[in-house]
C-alpha cells in the first residue's frame, strides 16, 4: 500500500518555478533514504506563481511525497529539518498523511 505524506512548507523568499531537481536533490541531502529507495515520489511544491519562473509560498504551500507504507516512520525524520531547493531554504512543517485509493495509483 502506498501513501502520501504531505509536508507544509515556510521560506523567507520565493523559490524556482522549475524547482523539481533542486527538490529532489534537497531531500535526498536531508535523508539518503529518498534517493535510496525505490517507489519513493516526489510531487513539486504547490504555491503561486509571481513571475519571472519564481513561485511565491502561500499558507497552503506543501510538498507531497508518495511511498510505500513501511518507509513512512523513515520520511517523517524530514519534519522540522531546512532544506535546499537550489540557492533557497525551505522548511518542512509536519506531514499529514493521506492514503492512497485504487483510483490514484492508475496515474
Amino acid at each position: 500500500m502506498y501513501l502520501d505524506l504531505e509536508f507544509p512548507v515556510t521560506s523567507t523568499s520565493a523559490i524556482n518555478a522549475d524547482h523539481g531537481y533542486h527538490l529532489y536533490a534537497g531531500l535526498s541531502q536531508a535523508l539518503s533514504t529518498v534517493h535510496s529507495e525505490n517507489g519513493i515520489g516526489v510531487h513539486p511544491i504547490r504555491g503561486r506563481q509571481i513571475g519571472n519562473r519564481m513561485l511565491e509560498l502561500m499558507p497552503w504551500s506543501g510538498i507531497r511525497i508518495r511511498t510505500p507504507q513501511e518507509k513512512v516512520g523513515d520520511l517523517i525524520a524530514l519534519s522540522g529539518q531546512s532544506i535546499s531547493v537550489g540557492p533557497h531554504k525551505i522548511r518542512l512543517g509536519v506531514p499529514n498523511l493521506h492514503a492512497l485509493g485504487v483510483q490514484d495509483m492508475e496515474m
